[in-house]
């Protein structure tokens, strides 16, 4: 929760240590900084590439570049298939692309690859909510256990969904 001092520690750290190049990229790209995107390029080619190519897919995720965000979410998949936050990112970029049936794949995937985080369960309430499977949204609610605040976030992304299906309609 406290990124600036967390970078300026990492700034300490010798700049050829790749794990220090990560996690500054990380932070950078929290901060929304661009300095982030040329470092997880320089670890392309390192033992990193999995989790440079995941940077890199968030990045044009968030600035919804979702030809490009699936690009490198399937390269970072390909490189680290058992990654639960790679394989919800990825279900993530496949729903807003609106292919349905590769994001509820994923979906499960990640939530079958750690049942603790419930990130990639709220992502597919928001998946069944925009296919209006309330009955199933509801169900997946109460067996994850995912709060009132959870299901309305989840709520959001399915209406806003949904308006840019009318806008562009």
């Amino acid at each position: 929760g406290r990124l600036h001092a967390a970078l300026a520690n990492l700034e300490r750290l010798p700049s050829d240590l790749p794990e220090a190049r990560l996690r500054k990229a990380r932070i950078l790209r929290l901060l929304g900084r661009g300095e982030s995107e040329e470092l997880y390029r320089g670890l392309l080619d390192s033992c990193l590439a999995a989790e440079a190519h995941h940077g890199l897919g968030q990045l044009a995720a968030s600035g919804r570049h979702y030809d490009e965000a699936l690009r490198h979410l399937r390269l970072a998949v390909s490189l680290a298939p058992t990654d639960d936050a790679v394989r919800n990112d990825l279900g993530v970029v496949y729903l807003n692309l609106r292919q349905l049936e590769e994001a509820r794949f994923e979906l499960l995937t990640a939530m079958e690859l750690n049942e603790r985080d419930t990130r990639a369960a709220e992502n597919l309430v928001s998946l069944l909510l925009y296919q209006d499977r309330w009955s199933q949204a509801s169900e997946l609610m109460s067996r994850r256990k995912l709060t009132p605040e959870q299901f309305r976030a989840a709520e959001q992304r399915a209406m806003r969904l949904r308006q840019e299906d009318g806008s562009s309609a």
